[in-house]
């Protein structure tokens, strides 16, 4: 009987401590990602990433990832409507991989800052990839919770619970 209740206490102890190592490594790569928005580097998309972490655990962080993801598929799209601005991108990204890799291989002692220039030169290419506009324009699932007037998904278990309609009549 003893072992059972140590079972039980060891398995919430697990999972309290999974999240909490999950929501503090989130906070870390945000807080990464906020820092780069004024130092070099691809800030924006390592914001997202600590949203991206921070979602699996907290539902405020999901609403605004969703939001982040909203902006950037306008911004894409409006990108992508115009064809100057994407050769001026595909430009500047070119001479941000170009200048980043030759930091980083030249100047030893600024060789994190070349390789964070460089990685956001292949950022700023991603984003002119079709794929990367239909994965922005994806539909999104609702965090909400479901309404009791549905049905319960079917389990396979033959047990299928009516709706409010099919009892009342």
């Amino acid at each position: 009987m003893m072992k059972v209740a140590f079972s039980h206490r060891a398995r919430r102890v697990a999972t309290g401590t999974k999240r909490m190592l999950v929501v503090a490594g989130g906070f870390v790569v945000l807080g990464a990602g906020l820092t780069m928005l004024v130092l070099p580097g691809p800030g924006i998309l390592v914001v997202a990433a600590g949203l991206v972490i921070l979602a699996t655990e907290l539902d405020w962080a999901g609403r605004l990832l969703d939001r982040v993801r909203d902006r950037a598929a306008t911004a894409t799209a409006q990108l992508q409507s115009r064809r100057t601005v994407q050769a001026a991108l595909a430009i500047s990204a070119c001479a941000l991989i170009t200048g980043g890799a030759a930091a980083a291989v030249i100047v030893a002692e600024h060789r994190a800052l070349g390789l964070a220039v460089f990685f956001a030169g292949i950022c700023s290419l991603a984003v002119l990839v079709p794929a990367t506009q239909r994965w922005l324009n994806q539909p999104r699932n609702p965090r909400s919770k479901p309404s009791t007037t549905e049905p319960l998904p079917d389990s396979g278990h033959g047990s299928e619970r009516p709706t409010r309609k099919e009892s009342a009549s």
